[in-house]
């Protein structure tokens, strides 16, 4: 299945900035402990932007907020900020025969790694559990809570990041294969679901009307 690679600097620019204010105003508002859009914003822009650099959004957001919230152990939040950018990964990775069930799974995937690296972060580099096996077991345990809840917000806020975005596809009119479509090719712009160019679409007679299928261009 193909999908939209943004590459105009203008949209670009425009949903980082949309992206990072509703970052940092959600956690700056009151919401539940661990309940945020942080991973679901990483994962949707590593999948969706062009070159995978949509998942840097992240960085200003967590940098931003933490200023105003306040800082904590570096070491934390080295796991922490780490565990948000490996989403973004994930988001890339997402790029390859992309499904809605693949990205179900890879935020499933995300959610699980962060609960695992920060409180192994958490047990490790603070004085709050003893540093033993039953230790490590026990902030785990204790985290469980904060864990159900970054999932939900997980599995939320992809689904309103990524519902979104294909419903603009549903109705985002396209041109016709010889006003747009071939100039992309030349300008190899146009990937399919492996990141490669089509080179079958070379062959079509330029001659022909083709319309180009949204899931399927560069916006």
């Amino acid at each position: 299945m193909g999908i939209y690679i943004i590459e105009r600097p203008m949209i670009q620019y425009l949903l980082y900035l949309s992206l990072a204010i509703g970052g940092i105003a959600f956690r700056l508002l009151p919401h539940p402990a661990n309940f945020t859009p942080i991973g679901a914003i990483a994962l949707f822009g590593g999948f969706y932007f062009a070159r995978g650099k949509g998942w840097l959004a992240v960085l200003p957001i967590l940098c931003i907020s933490d200023a105003l919230l306040g800082f904590y152990d570096w070491k934390l939040m080295v796991a922490v900020y780490g565990s948000f950018l490996l989403f973004g990964w994930l988001g890339v990775q997402a790029k390859k025969q992309y499904s809605l069930t693949k990205a179900l799974i890879l935020t499933l995937t995300g959610s699980t790694t962060f609960y695992l690296i920060t409180n192994f972060a958490v047990w490790i580099f603070s004085p709050w559990y003893p540093h033993t096996a039953a230790g490590l077991v026990m902030s785990y345990v204790m985290a469980l809570p904060f864990f159900r809840a970054s999932l939900a917000g997980d599995i939320l806020f992809s689904g309103i990041l990524f519902g979104a975005y294909e419903l603009v596809l549903v109705f985002q009119p396209f041109p016709s294969f010889d006003a747009k479509f071939k100039g992309m090719l030349d300008r190899h712009h146009f990937r399919d679901e492996v990141g490669g160019i089509d080179e079958r679409l070379r062959a079509i007679p330029s001659g022909e009307n083709n319309v180009l299928h949204p899931r399927q261009g560069v916006l």
